[in-house]
């Protein structure tokens, strides 16, 4: 059941034939976020009554926070326990009619009580507690208890089934994990929200408040400061916060040996040298791990350094340094070229700088930083929407020049070694460059084939055989291209009848056909 089905179910219960209902489900999973929006949304309907179940070992207790909770506006102190014996509800109700008890006549209670944390009840003497919430429902009480049952051990579990049927009039699977809650607490700054940070939630409604309530908190800061934050540094800070609050809180369990990515050595010096204690210093390490080892969409340059001003923030409400960063990471036509790393940021702040002046400058520095056109890519996809028409102009062209060199430098290096006989390192980097057969490269593979026969060469190797599972491969490669055709007409001609030329004549047909079909 999602949240708002259960809410509506819950704003129904005052009128119900129910009495007493179990909502159930998963830590973290926003039962008690939950919980808070009915009470605010009932509390001036009726007197609603709140208590934690934690640390409670009998019903003496349960009944003494019953009590403090009921007369938490009296003058009266309260110092010792309050015996299950004097009813909590006494001064506030009196004695339903037998009607009320055996749900007859679908009479309204007078308060609810809410019993927070079930499963953590130090005791097992269910009779007790079932008696207690009779009590409790004689005086014109409904009970609503909320637990996550698979915390009961297995012994626990089996006394708690023997009386849950005789304690609850309905039970609840709470299912209440989803983007809508997770929009809802971060209203305003859902909108910065996507797939890659809602995973970091982890299906952990508690992650999803403490990233909220942080990321807010260090944004009012740097607006307070008058930084001009982009949408991108909405994402940034909300994407890293997340991280370090699973981080400090172990939310994932992750161990050193889960990162395949560790951090470089001026990281850590660099760590153990801005904070005073070591366990800080590693925590900040351990974060930018972690950083490290996610789909990292949202890096910033000197990503690390940024880490370690946020944590500060986190840990001392610290926050000049934060502030300093940010005031002095912003990219200028000046600066660009002693940029060492281009990150989805820096992109932001390039955009910006890009007009007819400086159009070719901004273009072939890029160019000269970058080997791969994916990061503009996905800053295009990201960003598209607002940016102007020269810098969507600009990065389009800036992919296509990327592209062009390397498919360039791709067939140059077949020719070199094709022309140095080195076949087992041209196969593999035919094989490790699959991404890169366009249709531009593809023709021009073709060209380089015909032109070297190297299809006749391919039969002839004296190693063929050592090399068999590349000579496949590229053959693969082959079936997807307009090569297909001629390799098999030349295979078919070969005279010699090895088990390799039969092979490739079989994929060759093979692909021939599901391509026909």
């Amino acid at each position: 059941m999602n949240s708002k089905e259960l809410l509506i179910e819950l704003n129904k219960f005052k009128n119900s034939n129910y009495n007493v209902v179990l909502i159930d489900g998963p830590w973290g999973s926003g039962k008690t976020y939950l919980i808070n929006k009915y009470i605010n949304e009932n509390k001036d309907k009726i007197s609603i009554y709140y208590v934690s179940m934690l640390g409670k070992k009998n019903v003496d207790d349960i009944n003494t926070s019953l009590y403090s909770e009921v007369n938490k506006n009296s003058k009266s102190n309260i110092t010792g326990l309050i015996p299950s014996a004097i009813n909590a509800l006494s001064n506030i109700t009196k004695d339903k009619d037998l009607d009320f008890v055996l749900k007859l006549n679908n009479k309204e209670a007078n308060c609810i009580v809410i019993l927070d944390d079930l499963e953590r009840y130090a005791s097992s003497d269910y009779d007790e507690f079932l008696a207690y919430i009779s009590n409790l429902v004689l005086r014109g009480s409904k009970i609503i208890c909320v637990s996550n049952l698979l915390e009961l051990g297995s012994g626990e579990r089996y006394n708690f089934n023997l009386y849950k049927e005789k304690i609850f009039d309905r039970v609840y699977k709470a299912e209440l994990f989803n983007k809508d809650v997770i929009n809802e607490k971060f209203s305003n700054l859902s909108k910065y929200l996507d797939n890659e940070i809602d995973k970091l939630f982890n299906n952990n409604f508690r992650i999803v408040e403490k990233s909220y309530n942080f990321s807010n908190e260090v944004i009012s800061h740097l607006l307070e400061s008058k930084v001009n934050l982009s949408d991108f540094d909405y994402k940034a800070i909300i994407f890293y916060s997340t991280i370090l609050l699973n981080v400090y809180f172990d939310n994932k369990k992750l161990r050193l040996e889960d990162f395949k990515i560790r951090p470089e050595t001026n990281t850590i010096n660099y760590n153990k040298s801005v904070f005073s204690l070591e366990d800080d210093a590693w925590s900040s390490i351990f974060i930018y791990e972690y950083s490290l080892n996610t789909n990292y969409i949202y890096k910033y340059e000197n990503d690390y350094i940024f880490i370690s001003k946020l944590l500060k923030a986190y840990l001392f409400s610290k926050y000049d340094e934060l502030i300093n960063y940010y005031n002095h990471k912003f990219i200028t036509i000046d600066n660009l070229e002693s940029i060492n790393v281009i990150t989805l940021n820096n992109l932001i702040d390039i955009s910006s700088l890009i007009n007819d002046e400086n159009y070719n400058f901004i273009l072939n520095c890029l160019f000269n930083k970058l080997d791969k056109s994916d990061l503009i890519s996905k800053f295009l996809f990201i960003n598209s929407k607002s940016l102007n028409d020269i810098s969507k102009k600009l990065f389009n062209e800036l992919i296509y020049k990327i592209n062009e060199h390397k498919e360039a430098d791709f067939i140059n290096s077949i020719d070199k070694l094709y022309e140095e006989k080195e076949y087992d390192n041209l196969f593999a980097l035919i094989n490790n460059n699959i991404d890169l057969l366009t249709n531009n490269v593809d023709n021009q593979i073709k060209d380089w084939i015909i032109d070297n026969n190297f299809l006749l060469e391919f039969t002839n190797l004296d190693y063929v055989n050592k090399y068999r599972t590349y000579i496949i491969n590229l053959f693969g490669i082959y079936c997807n291209s307009s090569l297909k055709d001629e390799a098999l007409e030349y295979l078919k001609k070969q005279k010699n009848n090895s088990d390799l030329r039969d092979l490739l004549i079989k994929k060759l047909s093979y692909i021939k056909e599901e391509i026909s079909d």
